[in-house]
């Protein structure tokens, strides 16, 4: 079936992609889960009349999740004591590498205390990404010390 992305999905499109996938993924999956619309002419103009809406959406969704990662990193930091070891990590391409780092940093400051980042991984070799979907990359894992005073 051919399905109009509403959203990034992982490892298949960006909104407002044309995709094929597997009828039952799309009618288990993604229709009900309000993530596509299926490609008739009728859903593909009502996906560009709505595309403004979608837009906001999404990035609504994608500030949510930066501020619960901030949230919870926040807390995760005034949790550990100087020279303990802090490991957070994220599953979704709503958030970049570079900004889940900067983020975590950021949490780091409204915590109060100093981090060392010493590790640093993402996708490993059974979850290549693709060269035209960057979004792919959406597994982070960062290690950080948090120093004395």
């Amino acid at each position: 079936m051919q399905v109009i992305l509403l959203e990034r999905v992982e490892k298949l499109g960006a909104m407002g992609e044309v995709v094929r996938v597997k009828d039952g993924f799309a009618r288990n999956f993604l229709l009900p889960k309000g993530k596509a619309l299926r490609a008739t002419q009728a859903n593909r103009e009502r996906f560009e009349r709505d595309r403004e809406a979608l837009e906001a959406r999404n990035a609504e969704q994608r500030r949510r999740a930066q501020r619960a990662y901030l949230k919870l990193n926040r807390a995760a930091f005034r949790a550990v004591e100087p020279g303990g070891f802090l490991a957070t990590s994220s599953c979704t391409s709503q958030i970049s590498p570079e900004a889940f780092q900067r983020l975590v940093a950021e949490a780091a400051q409204a915590a109060g205390v100093r981090a060392q980042l010493v590790a640093e991984r993402g996708q490993p070799l059974d979850h290549p990404v693709p060269a035209s979907f960057p979004e792919g990359r959406y597994l982070k894992f960062l290690v950080y010390r948090v120093l004395p005073g």
